[in-house]
């Protein structure tokens, strides 16, 4: 037998009993892929895209008939959309890279929440523009950027110095991979559209006019055990003293968080949570242990928190949760909620030292002392 011939049968030899040694350690790796990305799915800081009750939003244009002007004129039309964990497709390929790309969706310059409706523009159109367009609606301008300029301006941040031929809108149409495939589809198209300025009027007064409006009446309603009084809010707690605070993230590390009901905080763990006003449901986080005070469940300063974006436009932070609880009452991202619905349960997780119910509202002035008009 020839040197050659006998190195390859040992060869042969070796090699097969390493292979089926070999088989039970690759099983095991897959295994352990599949349970990290369903764990790293379940932890995720929002639910993922497919879950809830998907309703839509959409913004409420001031009224036209008080506009000063009305002009018809041509645009070229881009679209953006909000990503969301969990997308069945991303166009870069991941949701990381997505958010870099489109951004998260979650504001605008002009400080309000892009839903359907909003229109990105060049600087020189003003917050509150009303633009109808064939197809889309009636939009608002109340964002702008680099890239968003006046037919034949290039862009001013990226590689390529983008030149329209007529004035750039981009246009917000949704989220998830519903938006996404919007977007595509709305990318590229040259539209007639009517525009109506209000010169009349500051950008103060017409944001009093834009109005964020949710249809989630297809939805399912959970529990609902709060009434809402005459302004259209109603107390987030149901039992008499437990202990609510307000404030932003500082309070809660000098002990100085302004308490808005008397109550010591010893027997609040569990009460109920109902949402002080209907709309959707935004960003949802209820993963920490109970009671858990430590650096890992302080990374965010609530612990585990609800926010939802309000039919009036304001939005909703309930912090300090009980873990698992917003599931429990059915709360994901997307669903939409009524005023008085039971949202979650009181605990004392994050940077807290009893249980208690941290309530932040945005876009409100006076919030103290509303809520305390509420609570009463």
């Amino acid at each position: 037998m020839e040197f050659s011939d006998l190195k390859d049968k040992i060869s042969a030899w070796w090699a097969f009993p390493c292979c089926a040694c070999l088989l039970p350690l690759l099983i095991i790796i897959i295994l352990v892929a599949a349970l990290a990305a369903t764990w790293s799915k379940s932890i995720g800081e929002e639910s993922p895209a497919t879950t809830g009750c998907q309703g839509g939003c959409h913004i409420e244009a001031p009224d036209i008939s008080k506009a000063t002007s009305k002009t018809e004129k041509m645009f070229s039309i881009t679209a953006y959309y909000r990503p969301l964990p969990g997308q069945k497709k991303y166009e870069t390929g991941s949701y990381a890279k997505e958010i870099r790309m489109e951004g998260k969706g979650e504001s605008t310059a002009s400080g309000i929440r892009p839903e359907w409706g909003s229109l990105a523009a060049p600087k020189s159109y003003k917050f509150g523009t009303v633009i109808d367009l064939p197809g889309y609606g009636r939009g608002v301008v109340l964002d702008r950027g680099c890239a968003i300029q006046k037919a034949g301006v290039p862009d001013t941040c990226s590689f390529v110095n983008v030149v329209t031929k007529y004035d750039h809108l981009d246009l917000f149409v949704g989220e998830g991979d519903e938006g996404r495939e919007k977007m595509k589809s709305w990318n590229g198209k040259e539209l007639k559209g009517t525009m109506y300025l209000f010169g009349n009027k500051t950008w103060s007064q017409l944001k009093q006019e834009v109005k964020t409006v949710c249809n989630g009446s297809n939805c399912p309603t959970g529990q609902i055990l709060g009434k809402a009084d005459a302004s259209g809010y109603t107390c987030p707690l149901l039992k008499p003293g437990v202990w609510v605070s307000d404030g932003y993230n500082a309070c809660h590390r000098t002990g100085r968080c302004a308490d808005l009901n008397k109550g010591s905080g010893e027997d609040d763990f569990g009460e109920k949570i109902v949402a002080v006003r209907g709309g959707k449901v935004v960003y949802v986080w209820d993963q920490f242990p109970n009671h858990c005070a430590s650096l890992y469940c302080r990374t965010k300063t609530h612990g585990n928190a609800v926010k939802i974006l309000q039919d009036d436009g304001t939005t909703t932070n309930y912090g300090h949760i009980k873990q698992y609880s917003a599931q429990q009452h059915g709360i994901s991202y997307g669903v939409f909620v009524k005023t008085g619905q039971v949202i979650a349960e009181v605990d004392d997780v994050g940077h807290s030292s009893a249980s208690h119910l941290h309530i932040q509202m945005n876009n409100r002035t006076g919030v103290r002392d509303f809520m305390r008009q509420l609570c009463r």
